[in-house]
């Protein structure tokens, strides 16, 4: 197990962090630096216009926080609801096959 091990830890480790720049680096290239230059143009149509301070003004209402700290509850507890689903509906079919073929229940 030491000898396979790279100055950098695992192997799937080494190869993540050299392959950093290269990931990097492809979000600019070809039809993707659209994008940046899409949102670039769009994020200073707002600030020239005064949306975003007039959205930071309206967002610091004290009526406003209390929607957004019930909002923001909510939201997690309904995430979390929805991955426990999930979860629970992946470990309980992987169960329930075991079970089936430990038992050769024919269903």
């Amino acid at each position: 197990m030491l000898r396979t091990m790279t100055p950098l830890g695992f192997p799937v480790i080494r190869a993540f962090v050299t392959g950093l720049p290269t990931s990097f680096l492809s979000v600019f290239k070809g039809y993707r630096i659209l994008f940046h230059i899409l949102m670039a143009a769009i994020t200073c149509l707002l600030v020239v216009s005064g949306l975003d301070w007039q959205f930071y003004l309206a967002t610091r209402n004290p009526s406003f926080e209390w929607i957004a700290i019930g909002a923001a509850i909510g939201f997690h507890w309904l995430s979390d609801v929805i991955a426990g689903a999930i979860l629970g509906s992946v470990i309980g079919g992987g169960v329930g096959t075991s079970f089936r073929k430990q038992f050769d229940i024919v269903h």
